[in-house]
C-alpha cells in the first residue's frame, strides 16, 4: 500500500473500541461514516510545525514521533506515539498551525477524521454536540504524552524515567525482558532526558555493560524494567 493511500475505501469502517469510548453507540456510528483509514510508510509526515491542519488522527498500529523546532534548529523528539493515541485535535479543530510536526517512526496505520467532517456532522446531528465536542476537547494537550518530567533533577533518574514510560507505552513484554520497539539515536534520547549528548554516551555504555539496557538493531530491550524502576524511588 502507498503511502497516505486510503483502505476501506467504499465501505463503513468500524470505529476502533480505543477511539473516544465514552461516546455512545448512536455517536460512534455516526463517526464511523465520516472517519478515514489511511496508511503511511516510516518517514512520512502526518503534520507539520507551523502548517494549518485539517484533520486529527488516532494511532491503529506503528509508532510515530511528535518533534517541535528549538529556538537552535535542533529537532527536540516531545513525545513518542503507538497505538490508541490521538493528536492533532487542537489544531485540527480550533483551525489553527500545529505547534509540532509528527513524523511515522515505522510503518503506520491511523484513523483520519477531518475538521469539515466534524463540523458538518453536527450540523446534521446537532445532538452529539454534547457528547462529540467534549470528548474531542479533552485531547487538546499536543504534549500529553512527553515522555518526561524536566524537574527529574539526577540525569540517571531522568533516563530511569525516560525508558520507563517508554515500556509502559510501547513495551512488549517477552520471556525475560521487555522490548520497546523504537530505534532512537543517542542524540534524540540526550534530547528527550534534557542532557548532551556525550552524557546519554556514557550513560547507555554503562548500563548496557551492567545490563539495564541493552540496544538492538530495531530498538531497546530492559532485562529487569524494576530495577530502573526502583531508580525513581529515590
Amino acid at each position: 500500500m502507498e503511502d497516505g493511500e486510503l483502505s476501506g475505501s467504499g465501505r463503513r469502517l468500524a470505529l476502533d473500541p480505543r477511539f473516544l469510548p465514552q461516546l455512545s453507540g448512536d455517536a460512534r456510528t455516526a463517526l464511523a461514516e465520516v472517519v478515514e483509514r489511511r496508511s503511511h510508510s516510516a518517514g512520512a509526515v502526518l503534520q507539520s510545525e507551523g502548517v494549518a491542519a485539517d484533520r486529527l488522527f488516532f494511532v491503529l498500529e506503528g509508532q510515530a514521533k511528535m518533534c517541535r523546532m528549538t529556538p537552535s534548529g535542533r529537532n527536540l523528539i516531545v513525545s513518542l506515539l503507538g497505538p490508541g493515541d490521538l493528536f492533532g485535535v487542537a489544531a485540527a479543530i480550533g483551525g489553527k498551525l500545529s505547534t509540532v510536526s509528527v513524523v511515522a517512526v515505522s510503518d503506520l496505520a491511523v484513523m483520519t477524521l477531518e475538521r469539515d467532517a466534524i463540523f458538518e456532522l453536527l450540523s446534521r446531528q446537532p445532538e452529539l454536540v454534547p457528547q462529540l465536542l467534549p470528548a474531542l476537547t479533552g485531547h487538546v494537550m499536543e504534549c500529553g504524552h512527553c515522555l518526561i518530567e524536566s524537574s527529574c533533577s539526577k540525569v540517571e533518574v531522568r533516563f530511569a524515567q525516560l525508558f520507563s514510560d517508554l515500556a509502559a507505552r510501547h513495551g512488549i513484554r517477552r520471556q525475560g525482558d521487555v522490548f520497546v520497539p523504537v530505534s532512537l539515536s543517542r542524540q534524540e534520547l540526550a534530547d528527550m532526558a534534557g542532557t548532551t549528548i556525550e552524557t546519554a554516551i556514557r550513560i547507555m555504555s554503562r548500563w548496557g555493560r551492567d545490563g539495564l539496557v541493552t540496544t538492538g538493531k530495531d530498538g531497546f530491550a530492559i532485562p529487569d524494567l524494576e530495577v530502573l524502576q526502583d531508580m525513581l524511588m529515590g
